[in-house]
């Protein structure tokens, strides 16, 4: 039998898909200005590997929940540290849209707990 998703969670997913796509273009034009091909070489790897994490894991919320999750929350949480040392100061302020990758990532996060706590 089947398990149906209420109502809240397949909304939410939807949310989060649709948020992530403008959210995955602005990204991949940072990503690209800031060092493609060679992010490897870049001035700052960190924040480039950073980067990069938070695309595949816009992607990867189109299929896989709890990835696009820890991918976005761990790059942004990566990318927030690195950030808040070379300034040296806790960097509260990154930005009104770098501020929506935590909260879609806490999406997909709630979505894949809740799928896991009912196939528990």
């Amino acid at each position: 039998m089947p398990i149906t998703h209420p109502k809240h969670v397949i909304m939410l997913r939807w949310f989060a898909r649709i948020a992530s796509m403008p959210l995955f273009l602005i990204l991949a034009l940072l990503f690209l200005e800031d060092g493609l091909p060679f992010f490897l070489f870049a001035a700052d790897p960190v924040h480039m590997t950073a980067m990069s994490m938070m695309l595949l894991g816009f992607l990867a919320g189109w299929k896989w929940d709890g990835l696009a999750a820890g991918l976005i929350l761990s790059g942004f949480l990566v990318d927030w540290i690195l950030v808040s040392v070379q300034s040296g100061r806790i960097a509260l302020n990154m930005g009104p849209v770098v501020s929506f990758f935590p909260i879609i990532g806490l999406i997909y996060f709630y979505c894949w707990r809740w799928k896991k706590t009912i196939h528990a």
